[in-house]
């Protein structure tokens, strides 16, 4: 769509954020879950000095505030590996559907904007396969202890628990349920 609307080789500089986000824990499927606004700025890459001589605009190109999703699990192991697996990574189609940004300098139609987005949605959804690829081997926690072993609950909110011995993942669970009992 850029290319169409703008013309070939010209550097852009995509801002990405989110905010607004709304965090869920174990739920059926999943045990976290981040609903938030993905929110997206495009402007001409002014830092690319290949391309500095063509005298582009400095204004906006493309502003938009996209719902958006994250669901996934996430597991322990007995060494303080953390292992998460993103079953969603996407827009959340279920919000609603958009047809056009919230800003654009470009003449964009409504099928273009549309057609963006699915582009954007196939996009996510490589990022996703990628991501869940470099998160296979775990993320080793940087608070690792050898006078305490950690272990994370996720129950309505994520609950740390450090512990003088070790437990197996049953005995925790175990812990956790008669704790929860106890409090009610």
């Amino acid at each position: 769509m850029f290319e169409q609307k703008l013309g070939a080789d010209k550097p852009l500089d995509f801002k990405i954020g989110y905010r607004d986000m709304t965090f869920k824990f174990k739920r059926e499927g999943y045990n976290f879950r981040i609903e938030c606004l993905m929110t997206m700025s495009v402007f001409y890459d002014f830092a690319d000095e290949e391309h500095m001589h063509m005298n582009l605009p400095k204004t906006e190109l493309l502003y938009d505030e996209i719902p958006f999703l994250i669901e996934g699990t996430w597991w322990n192991d007995q060494q303080g590996q953390a292992f998460i697996h993103l079953s969603r990574w996407q827009l959340d189609h279920l919000i609603g559907s958009k047809h056009m940004p919230h800003r654009t300098e470009m003449d964009l139609t409504s099928n273009d904007y549309l057609e963006f987005l699915s582009n954007l949605s196939m996009q996510l959804h490589e990022d996703r396969r990628y991501l869940n690829y470099q998160l296979r081997d775990g993320i080793k926690y940087p608070f690792q202890s050898p006078e305490f072993h950690q272990y994370l609950v996720f129950d309505e909110a994520v609950y740390f628990i450090l512990t003088a011995r070790d437990y197996t993942r049953a005995e925790v669970k175990d812990f956790w349920r008669s704790e929860q009992r106890g409090a009610h």
